[in-house]
């Protein structure tokens, strides 16, 4: 079978998913990617295999020799924000300057999309528009997503939109897209309040999508919760609906949809308990500000007791740290344990893992996933020794925290600690020369971990050093 771009990207559009992975993966053979690198790892993306597309561009992005292009790092980006590394991409994104490169805005508004920042979205998708020579279809694939962005803040504009879109869609063979464009206008109408054209929108959307789809799923839910607003004396039978929904959004990995029922079942019955589950267990800035909105009294709340079921109950403060040479506070099994902490409903991939665990690092597709399962390993050893009530898991190359049965996780709304190398800074930054066992004083690390840190941190320009042999001393340079 050839396995051109093109022809992989005929069977995309027919459809034909797994026969446009596996060709994928056998035009990678023997070096294939090396030419169209670029095409395939789009492809690669368009396929939900994002690793893949880093893999193919990584050694473009990161040449010693040649200059990637920005068409390079903008799709390296898009690829980055598929799997969780959502500042890194950003980075990327916001070196490509005043770039020609379209696609760089619409990157941007679905990085900003993926952590609830409509706002910044609706931005981004707004300056596309303005762009000359936009084929008609892209245009108003942009005009949708800017629609969607906008009913979050119940921007009228959002209605007008719609109205027109739906109105330009009449027509045309575009029935999957007019289908979702009512689906759209179902949730403006939910958050509007307008019950019954909510309705006749989501039942119109119904009608044009298929059995089966993520559309029809998505249909289901603002159903519910239309349902589940419009009449209070329905509560408990919504109830019922909104457990087979939770069901089907764990099977269909939809996170956000789990999200969404405990913010909006809280918001409906006024149930503050579960809105401050739904608050700590976000790690979204602008979706906390939308319930605070709903329960003004959240602001004040620093910690929360993530709890499970069963007695006797033992209380585990995670910021802490523990008594086990694995769990330190502040060392890499202990920040791995405060960053799985950060989400109650979506497992987290290994970029975000590791963009949480090393900030100041760009995420290596090659060497990085191995830096996550080491912190893993080191997480589960430290668990074990204790005999935490915890227990690290793993589903479809993601990862959770589970307290087990009879568990209390203490959970800050400030989850993060010092580092080894901001403690080494915070308290060494000052003197003028120290050796590796003063550095090792200070992060509780071994010798040989301090030196190797302080080796790093040498190599990469953040300390200089003096002397040779056991007269080596370091110092941080002065700010200029």
């Amino acid at each position: 079978m050839n396995q051109s771009p093109e022809k992989i990207d005929a069977l995309i559009k027919r459809g034909r998913l797994s026969q446009a992975r596996g060709a994928l993966l056998k035009a990678g053979k023997g070096g294939g990617f090396k030419s169209h690198s670029l095409a395939y790892a789009k492809l690669a993306r368009r396929l939900d295999e994002p690793m893949l597309g880093l893999r193919i561009l990584y050694p473009i992005i990161h040449s010693q020799v040649k200059t990637p292009s920005d068409e390079c790092v903008c799709e390296y980006a898009a690829s980055l924000s598929q799997v969780g590394a959502y500042r890194e991409a950003e980075s990327f994104l916001e070196s490509l300057g005043q770039s020609e490169v379209k696609e760089a805005l619409i990157v941007r508004a679905f990085n900003e999309i993926k952590q609830w920042n409509y706002s910044a979205a609706a931005g981004f998708l707004r300056k596309y528009l303005t762009l000359p020579g936009l084929e008609p279809y892209d245009k108003i694939i942009a005009e949708t997503n800017l629609a969607s962005a906008l009913i979050y803040d119940k921007d009228p504009e959002a209605d007008s939109l719609l109205s027109d879109l739906i109105e330009r869609t009449r027509d045309t063979d575009l029935l999957r897209l007019r289908g979702h464009l009512f689906l759209i206008q179902g949730e403006y109408e939910v958050g509007m309040e307008n019950w019954a054209e909510a309705f006749r929108s989501l039942a119109s959307a119904y009608e044009l999508t298929e059995h089966g789809t993520i559309d029809r799923f998505l249909i289901r839910k603002w159903a519910t919760f239309a349902s589940l607003y419009c009449n209070p004396n329905r509560l408990p039978l919504t109830q019922h609906e909104l457990v087979e929904l939770r069901s089907d959004a764990l099977r269909l990995r939809e996170w956000e949809t789990l999200r969404s029922l405990d913010y909006h079942l809280s918001v409906a019955s006024g149930d503050v308990s579960l809105a401050t589950k739904t608050y700590f267990g976000t790690p979204f800035p602008v979706f906390r500000e939308r319930l605070v909105n709903r329960f003004p009294s959240l602001h004040k709340e620093q910690s929360y007791l993530w709890t499970t079921p069963g007695q006797p109950e033992v209380v585990i403060s995670l910021n802490q740290g523990f008594p086990s040479r694995f769990l330190k506070a502040g060392h890499v099994a202990h920040r791995l344990l405060l960053a799985l902490s950060h989400d109650f409903y979506r497992p987290m991939k290994v970029a975000e893992l590791h963009t949480l665990l090393f900030p100041s690092e760009v995420f290596n597709v090659l060497s990085s996933p191995l830096r996550v399962r080491k912190a893993v390993e080191r997480a589960r050893l430290g668990i074990k020794e204790l005999g935490l009530p915890l227990s690290i898991q793993i589903k479809d190359g993601m990862y959770f925290l589970a307290p087990l049965p009879g568990c209390s996780l203490k959970i800050e709304l400030a989850r993060k600690v010092e580092t080894p190398p901001e403690k080494l800074q915070a308290d060494l930054g000052e003197r003028s020369e120290f050796t590796v066992a003063d550095a090792a004083k200070v992060t509780q690390l071994s010798l040989h971990q301090t030196q190797r840190l302080v080796y790093r941190l040498h190599k990469e320009g953040k300390l200089k050093r003096k002397r040779k042999g056991s007269k080596t001393r370091y110092f941080y340079p002065k700010a200029a």
